[in-house]
């Protein structure tokens, strides 16, 4: 199993003004397609390279609501995405048991959502009571009701995790993987990128391109700093120890 989504591309029969937002981005002038990993992508770049946009593109354009939840939810506390989904084609290869979209920055809402619902319908929560969790705490015991030969979007997932939790998030990623599920995740973390088999997309001014986890930016500049952290002290006018 896997591969649910293999590849991103935009419909060669809508015509697309380059010069409107979301194509205005650079990442996205010369974006035709994108081929996805059979079990984990990842989406790397600066804040406002447009990794988080795609993301949430390929999600709605997949049937997902725009701030998170499964194919069946209809959650929504704010209109804010683009109209970037309704142009793409995702090649679709299987279809999987279970799939999920998670955002970082609507998690808290989502469980709010999901809490309500659970209220009202006199059972508990499909990922438990996360409010009775710390961010952290909520999201891991999330991702441990995640069930095999899933489909599974999230958007920077290390917002709410410890080091400690990115380890747990890796550990907990390779079962699912092992058990036929497949992962796009936008990120910033380091850890997460060590993951190991995937296909890492730096998102830059030139486009999107494959990287290797030790060519990027986030591995190199965390690996630097933590073996120089008095140059950097210095040259950002940090108070030393």
């Amino acid at each position: 199993m896997g591969a649910f989504i293999s590849r991103v591309m935009v419909n060669p029969r809508i015509e697309i003004d380059r010069s409107e937002f979301p194509f205005s981005l650079p990442v996205l002038q010369k974006f035709e397609r994108l081929d996805l990993h059979e079990n984990v992508t990842f989406f790397i770049g600066d804040n406002g390279s447009g990794k988080s946009t795609l993301l949430e593109a390929i999600a709605t354009n997949y049937g997902f609501p725009a701030e998170g939840g499964s194919l069946n939810h209809r959650f929504s506390t704010y209109d804010s995405h683009t109209d970037l989904g309704d142009k793409l084609i995702l090649g679709k290869q299987d279809h999987p048991k279970t799939s999920y979209f998670f955002r970082s920055e609507t998690f808290y809402n989502f469980a709010t959502y999901l809490d309500q619902a659970a209220r009202e319908g006199g059972g508990a929560p499909r990922f438990g009571w996360t409010h009775q969790r710390s961010h952290g705490e909520g999201f891991l015991e999330t991702m441990s009701a995640l069930e095999p030969n899933g489909l599974y979007l999230m958007d920077e997932p290390e917002a709410a995790l410890s080091v400690q939790g990115q380890f747990t998030f890796l550990t907990q990623m390779k079962l699912l993987v092992d058990k036929g599920c497949q992962f796009i995740i936008a990120t910033h973390s380091p850890i997460l990128l060590g993951y190991g088999n995937s296909l890492i997309y730096r998102f830059a001014e030139q486009g999107i391109e494959p990287t290797r986890y030790r060519e990027t930016d986030h591995y190199r500049l965390t690996l630097d700093f933590l073996k120089n952290r008095e140059r950097y002290v210095n040259l950002l006018g940090l108070d030393p120890d």
